[in-house]
């Protein structure tokens, strides 16, 4: 078995997920190889854990075997903790996790130098400004958001992932850099730059 098929396996969560709906992870693997390939990242701060199977797969396609990853998650579902438990023992000190609301997080964030930001924590639009603002106060020069969907021109119910990110781009915070596409799945992943 695979380990994010372990993780899969091991830990159940209620809300979607890298991953989840019977997707084989590996449709997700282009982007973090991309990723990889364009930019030097040292390490990711991931705004939004779950059961860590994104986490895992930042880590487990490094292809160095050497960036490092520190999750965030306000620990909402029951498996969380037990899931950042099990990450933890596979990759050591590659990874750590910080239980915590992102709203208030930055504190306990404070000194260490992040290279990259995935952001995936509330999709709401004052969650994902928020959550973007303080990855770039933190050093985060590439920001990736999951969810976006290409198709939203305006803030539309609880996913305003699009709606926040032409905010910032209007407001020259951020620059669009690249779209990456998952086969089955309706959203997309949106890679942008802090200015």
């Amino acid at each position: 078995m695979s380990w994010l098929n372990y993780i899969l396996n091991t830990h159940k969560s209620s809300e979607g997920f890298w991953g989840c709906n019977g997707n084989d992870p590996e449709i997700f693997r282009h982007i973090i190889e991309g990723v990889y390939e364009t930019y030097e990242i040292n390490h990711i701060l991931e705004i939004g854990f779950n059961i860590g199977c994104s986490a895992s797969m930042w880590l487990e396609w490094h292809p160095q075997q050497t960036v490092k990853l520190t999750a965030v998650d306000i620990c909402k579902h029951g498996a969380t903790l037990a899931a950042s438990e099990t990450v933890k023992e596979r990759y050591g000190d590659r990874f750590n996790f910080v239980a915590s609301d992102s709203k208030v997080a930055k504190p306990l964030l404070e000194g260490i130098k992040f290279d990259m930001a995935f952001i995936d924590g509330c999709h709401g639009y004052e969650s994902v400004i928020s959550d973007t603002k303080m990855a770039i106060e933190l050093g985060a020069i590439v920001l990736l958001y999951d969810d976006w969907h290409e198709t939203d021109n305006e803030h539309k119910g609880s996913n305003g992932v699009k709606h926040a990110t032409m905010t910032l781009e209007k407001e020259e915070i951020i620059k669009l850099e690249k779209i990456y596409y998952i086969e089955g799945v309706p959203s997309q992943v949106a890679v942008f730059k802090a200015l």
